[in-house]
């Protein structure tokens, strides 16, 4: 994977949580907090909610949750240590700030659970502004 250098990204990780693998029990995730708390001086600002409600469309059982997560930094910062950090390496280039912001709470997807403004956790940005503005900003690369 190349080391892009970016701005403003998205991406999803996932909380802590025990599994099984072979019959041994493992613990997988991150602490989002104590990650954040390690770069903090990168970011500019950010949001983060935890999906855990939503579901596979096949099935209809319960996805594992999960954290979307929105970073501004201050200034283009290289994305492959980050993503490290938080133990994932699939990400989107964020083009449409608005867009991704609304689509943490699913605004404009109502096939999908529908997230409470208050469960977003955000820095420096006025995330209940940007969801209840007029405009449903859905163009968001998934």
């Amino acid at each position: 994977m190349k080391d892009s250098r970016l701005k403003q990204v998205s991406f999803v990780c996932y909380p802590i949580h025990t599994y099984e693998e072979e019959g041994v029990k493992k613990q997988g995730g991150i602490d989002i907090e104590t990650c954040i708390n390690s770069i903090r001086d990168k970011i500019s600002s950010y949001a983060y909610i935890l999906h855990d409600k939503d579901l596979v469309v096949e099935t209809g059982e319960l996805k594992k949750p999960h954290y979307h997560v929105v970073f501004v930094f201050h200034k283009q910062e290289h994305i492959k240590p980050i993503l490290k950090l938080f133990n994932t390496s699939v990400y989107e280039t964020v083009k449409n700030l608005n867009g991704v912001i609304q689509y943490l709470v699913h605004k404009g997807y109502d096939d999908k659970y529908q997230y409470s403004i208050d469960s977003i956790v955000s820095r420096n940005l006025d995330v209940k502004t940007i969801i209840n503005s007029l405009k449903v900003n859905n163009d968001v690369e998934s």
